[in-house]
């Protein structure tokens, strides 16, 4: 479908949530980048409608950017989501130049912050937050770095169980956790983890199995 309707909410250097929306979202824009640019490089008339406004939109992105690398936006507490949705958006979408400034500051500050215990959070560790997390790792071709490797092996147990309660980070009147697209998100990293952990087992990551018994 072209998303036409999506430029009634453009402002110009950005899109607005709403019409007088008061601030603005990291995570709106994008969205609306992923839309755009996806029909800029797949139809014609896309092309020629959306290209130059999906580059400027792809700076704006980037020049939101915190300096340390992160995103933040207004609908969830967690700076790992608003960071996920940029890196994707702009690593799908923007020109060469501008990913290539954005997305590595952003790797470089989700692998800085990894706690101690392996996985992602802004107050605890949640399997929310750590799948965001490695979605900005591996949700995205780029050159192959040993530290991104470790950093999934050490966050994969936390992406293996159900018991997480899914504390509430998303933002409306009051927290809340939409479970549905959380569990999407968390099975989705698991999917990518996969890649570098192989096959897992009741939790444990391929690498630290036992191997067969001898008799």
């Amino acid at each position: 479908m072209d998303p036409a309707s999506l430029l009634r909410y453009d402002l110009g250097s950005h899109f607005c949530t709403w019409r007088g929306e008061d601030g603005h979202s990291v995570t709106t824009n994008a969205h609306v980048l992923e839309a755009l640019g996806w029909h800029a490089r797949h139809t014609r008339e896309g092309a020629d409608r959306y290209a130059v406004r999906v580059a400027a939109l792809a700076g704006w992105l980037r020049d939101t950017q915190q300096r340390d690398g992160h995103w933040a936006d207004r609908w969830h507490a967690s700076p790992y989501y608003a960071t996920c949705c940029a890196v994707l958006a702009l690593a799908g979408y923007a020109p060469p130049e501008t990913a290539a400034v954005a997305v590595p500051r952003a790797v470089d500050w989700v692998l800085a912050t990894q706690r101690d215990d392996g996985g992602w959070g802004r107050w605890s560790t949640t399997a929310e937050e750590t799948a965001y997390a490695v979605h900005v790792l591996l949700g995205v071709r780029r050159p192959d770095r040993p530290a991104v490797s470790a950093a999934v092996e050490r966050a994969s147990v936390h992406l293996r169980t159900d018991r997480d309660e899914h504390q509430p980070l998303w933002h409306d009147k009051d927290l809340y956790t939409p479970v549905l697209i959380v569990r999407a998100a968390v099975l989705a990293a698991r999917q990518l983890a996969l890649a570098v952990t192989g096959p897992l087992s009741a939790g444990v990551p391929a690498a630290r199995r036992p191997g067969p018994t001898r008799a």
